[in-house]
């Protein structure tokens, strides 16, 4: 089925696959994290396979743990807001996997976030090793063993909780197509189809 309509005005409608809706919320994760870890936000593109946010500068390193838990929050807010089209409470079990489960299962779909964060925890690891991960997720019965695999920190579940009403909020002005989103003080304008970005200064 073919549209006429102009793709800038156009948003995701529900005819589209779960996992349209998903990517923004998985972005929004990614953005918001950045923001709460205090890297600005200069881009968010929203594809299933090969969305990304762009986030702090030249004179932004990481600290600490800021890297790993920036690209954890991605699949975390994929997983929630699953959760939340499902009606499901966290607490509970869904398909006999539990939250946290989950969110290393989709974790491990996810090939690119998947090495980014096992680089970051300083694993020596390549692209073998994340289709490995991969491999282990899209496996019938799950008889595919991934590599060594970090855990996330104990304190980021609580506030990745924490900041969940933002990432939703965030996730829902994208998927209504909105010209203008913030994450904090950062002004994101749509440029594109599924894309936003911070004017240059």
């Amino acid at each position: 089925m073919t549209s006429n309509a102009d793709p800038m005005e156009s948003s995701v409608d529900e005819a589209d696959p779960i996992w349209w809706h998903l990517a923004y919320f998985h972005e929004a994760g990614h953005a918001v994290a950045a923001h709460r870890r205090g890297r600005p936000v200069n881009e968010i593109y929203i594809h299933p396979e090969q969305g990304f946010t762009g986030h702090g500068s030249f004179d932004t390193d990481y600290k600490d743990d800021d890297h790993q838990f920036i690209v954890w929050a991605g699949p975390w807010a994929e997983v929630r807001a699953l959760w939340a089209f499902n009606q499901i409470d966290i607490a509970d079990d869904f398909a006999g996997n539990s939250f946290a489960d989950t969110v290393r299962n989709f974790f491990r779909k996810n090939a690119s976030d998947w090495l980014e964060y096992h680089q970051a925890m300083g694993r020596g690891y390549d692209k073998s090793h994340s289709s490995q991960a991969s491999a282990a997720y899209w496996s019938p019965g799950g008889n595919v063993v991934p590599p060594a695999e970090d855990p996330p920190d104990d304190g980021w579940d609580a506030l990745l909780c924490e900041m969940w009403p933002g990432v939703r909020l965030l996730g829902q002005m994208m998927l209504k197509g909105e010209t203008l989103i913030s994450v904090g003080d950062d002004k994101l304008h749509r440029v594109g189809p599924h894309r936003w970005m911070r004017p240059l200064p």
